[in-house]
């Protein structure tokens, strides 16, 4: 039996990674997921914007997150790149 020839490359499969990590963000506006990978093709760490660790974000939902957006809530919001480098470093 011949190994299968129509698989994704690797390429797509880390943005495919990607891009469902950035569905676990609630920021309406920006839904930014990314990963770090090894040069022998091994996710190092996966990550998403999002409020900063152990910081809820319960109470930022519906209209209040449009408002905070607004005023303040874009200085909350974390890059993910950030949650990238201490997954990969623990």
């Amino acid at each position: 039996m011949a190994k299968r020839s129509d698989y994704i490359s690797w390429d797509e499969y880390f943005m495919g990674v990607a891009i469902l990590a950035a569905q676990r963000s609630k920021d309406p506006n920006t839904q930014v997921g990314a990963c770090i990978v090894s040069n022998d093709n091994k996710i190092l760490s996966i990550g998403y914007n999002g409020m900063p660790l152990n910081c809820s974000d319960d109470d930022f939902t519906g209209n209040a997150i449009q408002q905070m957006i607004i005023n303040t809530f874009i200085l909350y919001i974390a890059n993910s790149m950030p949650y990238l480098i201490i997954g990969a470093v623990l």
